[in-house]
């Protein structure tokens, strides 16, 4: 799109019979059925897999590069009562993750700081700020950034 015009949004129709379906197949209200439908879902028993997830359906997280070797060292963060920093962020699946992970920790005898950025202040992702509060305590044996 050239500099300075203004952006368009295109918003084609769904068939309304098919979310009606989609909603009543899945149970859920046709607003949701419709970003459902906008997500690839058309087959209720479908939308119904990914809303309702089967631990056995889901992928293997080790499939994950390095996963496996950052369990590892948490683990061996945890047995050693090492100290742990946590950074996480400020938006939904930040301020999500960080809690779980700390209270993960703590339930296997951890006691790890956490830090969330100051969005005003020190901006958005891994800004120098937030990784200057973390540390205020000291240098961890172990520094987790996530989101």
């Amino acid at each position: 799109m050239p500099e300075g015009e203004p952006a368009l949004w295109i918003h084609e129709a769904v068939p309304a019979g098919a979310l009606a379906q989609l909603a009543d197949g899945c149970g859920v209200d046709v607003v949701v059925a419709e970003l459902l439908f906008r997500a690839g879902f058309q087959e209720a028993a479908d939308a119904i897999r990914f809303l309702e997830p089967r631990l056995a359906e889901l992928e293997n997280p080790f499939r994950l590069t390095n996963l496996e070797s950052a369990a590892t060292r948490i683990r061996g963060a945890i047995e050693r009562k090492e100290s742990i920093v946590i950074l996480g962020d400020y938006d939904v699946d930040g301020v999500s993750s960080t809690a779980l992970l700390v209270g993960i920790l703590r339930a296997f005898g951890s006691n790890p700081r956490f830090v969330v950025p100051l969005r005003l202040e020190e901006g958005y992702g891994l800004s120098r700020g937030a990784i200057d509060r973390a540390l205020e305590g000291g240098s961890p044996a172990l520094f987790i950034a996530l989101d």
